[in-house]
């Protein structure tokens, strides 16, 4: 329902603005962490500086003002440097999620130098898709064809519907 789709996208658009009031002015709110490989749990770390060259993933968690987690986003590691991704997942206080975004930036995609995808998943209380939007441009913002580009660097990815999902199906230190 068109209603309940709006409600959903500004609850989203509420989160976002306070993670990026964070990520601009509360950095002591964001927890890194790494995972080196498929085996390894996922680590904090204090800062990036003195990491292994080569990992599998980094996080960063971000928490509200009463400490709850309201956004994950994870970033798969590309050794090559050809592709960057982003997977960010936001709740809400209960630990709901209204909305997975899936970011991906790459080259050798054939319709432009660098192309920009951007997938957005809306999720109702009851964990329903409610609505998702899908844009894809090239490095100066302008939109592309979809029909024209090539994909070398999709990748499989999972959506977790609530934060106890996300952390039973990854691996964090405690």
């Amino acid at each position: 329902n068109a209603s309940e789709a709006k409600q959903v996208e500004s609850e989203y658009q509420k989160v976002k603005q306070l993670v990026d009031n964070i990520y601009n002015s509360e950095e002591s709110k964001i927890e890194l962490y790494i995972q080196e490989n498929i085996e390894s749990k996922i680590e904090r770390v204090p800062n990036f500086d003195n990491i292994p060259e080569s990992i599998l993933r980094s996080f960063n968690i971000v928490r509200g003002s009463d400490n709850e987690v309201i956004m994950i986003a994870e970033y798969p590691f590309s050794d090559s440097g050809d592709w960057d991704i982003t997977y960010e997942s936001y709740f809400d206080k209960k630990g709901n999620l209204i909305a997975f975004v899936r970011l991906s930036n790459f080259f050798n995609g054939q319709c432009a130098e660098i192309v920009k995808e951007r997938s957005i998943y809306y999720y109702d209380k009851k964990h329903i898709l409610v609505k998702k939007t899908y844009e894809i441009k090239d490095g100066e913002e302008k939109l592309l064809n979809f029909a024209d580009c090539i994909f070398n660097y999709r990748y499989d990815y999972t959506i977790f519907v609530t934060l106890l999902k996300y952390f039973e199906n990854n691996k964090f230190e405690n």
